[in-house]
């Protein structure tokens, strides 16, 4: 039968392909799956590279080259990892602590009656002694220590060393001054001077003792006070090496001991020995030391000795700097140092009991000891 003129033999059937709705829908990816998909994917790499990274700054390496501690801050890389390095720095303090020569005449031109129980002044350009009272007698150097740690921890340090505070902060004394520095904060060798010289912290020069111990130890893992032990043993041997004979540290911030002692005529071969460091003189000189750590943290230190800060009553035109000290058991000393008529002159007072009479003295001594130098200039040119 057929149906108005169509040919049953003749029908056409529609051509159907295999991919049916129902499996075109399964194989087919809406595009926000698939950036989803591809973000979740790029996490997961960032995620893989930053444990990568994690896992290679979280060692502590000797030099305090990469640390990431309790205070979050990460202390930058350096290159100094190298025993060759750490070689020649150790070997160069022997020629850098050379001996140093002082002689004390029988008659020193400077006349001065110093409240200071011990006191010396010297003429460092000329090589002179100028002002000698008691001058090899033993007494305690507090404070003024710290002109030794410093010295001995920039000889020993290569040039781009980190010094990195550790456990070694646990053994401040409670009383003694600090600069607030914490554990994993990192400082380059201007920084440590600053922190040593400029504020006086304790704090940082267990820092830098540490450091340079665990050089001379060639451990990184030896205990703070094996490292600290270490430094103490190199700051006596650098004291014998410029001629301190009658001087024996037995802490690296001067902190009273009985074995912690020096004389007025060693303390200033310390003082020379010191001051010849660059990093030293400019933290002496220093009203304020302030900015920022090699390790990103902020900080403020006024300088402790009041003679080169221009607001103060104890202010000295001539002064370039130097260090303070006092203990109750040792009075008020110090290591000052001034320059005029292009003569450099550095005045040692220990024991004082004041710090009124300590200022006093040492402004008295360069005083009367540049007039000196004026008047002998005078009468060798001439002028008048």
């Amino acid at each position: 039968m057929e149906i108005s003129g169509i040919k049953k033999s003749n029908r056409q059937m529609p051509q159907i392909t295999r991919s049916t709705y129902s499996e075109t829908k399964k194989n087919s990816v809406p595009m926000d799956v698939k950036i989803n998909r591809a973000l979740i994917l790029v996490l997961l790499v960032l995620a893989a590279l930053t444990t990568v990274m994690l896992v290679s700054q979280i060692s502590f390496v000797r030099n305090g080259s990469i640390n990431i501690g309790s205070s979050g801050y990460t202390v930058l890389k350096t290159e100094s990892d190298n025993r060759a390095d750490v070689a020649d720095a150790l070997n160069a303090v022997t020629v850098k602590s050379s001996k140093i020569e002082i002689e004390v005449p029988d008659y020193c031109p400077v006349n001065y009656k110093a409240y200071s129980p011990i006191a010396m002044v010297y003429d460092k350009t000329a090589g002179e002694v100028l002002y000698s009272k008691n001058e090899t007698e033993k007494c305690y150097p507090a404070s003024t220590t710290k002109l030794m740690t410093a010295a001995v921890a920039l000889d020993l340090a290569p040039d781009d060393f980190l010094f990195v505070a550790g456990d070694e902060l646990d053994l401040v004394k409670d009383d003694a001054p600090k600069a607030g520095i914490n554990k994993c904060y990192g400082l380059n060798r201007q920084e440590l001077a600053d922190g040593i010289v400029t504020i006086g912290g304790s704090d940082v020069s267990y820092t830098g003792a540490a450091a340079i111990g665990k050089l001379l130890c060639e451990d990184d893992d030896v205990s703070a006070s094996e490292a600290i032990s270490k430094f103490i043993d190199a700051m006596n041997t650098s004291a014998r090496n410029i001629g301190a004979e009658n001087t024996h540290f037995s802490n690296p911030d001067g902190y009273y001991g009985d074995d912690n002692y020096t004389t007025a005529k060693d303390m200033m071969k310390i003082a020379i020995y010191a001051s010849d460091h660059k990093e030293i003189a400019a933290a002496a000189s220093k009203e304020v030391s302030s900015g920022r750590l090699a390790s990103g943290q902020t900080y403020f230190w006024p300088n402790s000795n009041r003679m080169v800060v221009p607001e103060s009553r104890e202010y000295y035109e001539h002064a370039t700097g130097l260090k303070t000290g006092m203990t109750d058991n040792t009075g008020y000393c110090m290591a000052a140092s001034a320059e005029q008529y292009g003569h450099e002159l550095i005045c040692i007072v220990m024991n004082c009991e004041s710090e009124e009479y300590r200022y006093l003295d040492v402004k008295n001594l360069f005083e009367i000891s540049f007039s000196y130098i004026e008047e002998f200039s005078t009468a060798e040119t001439g002028e008048t």
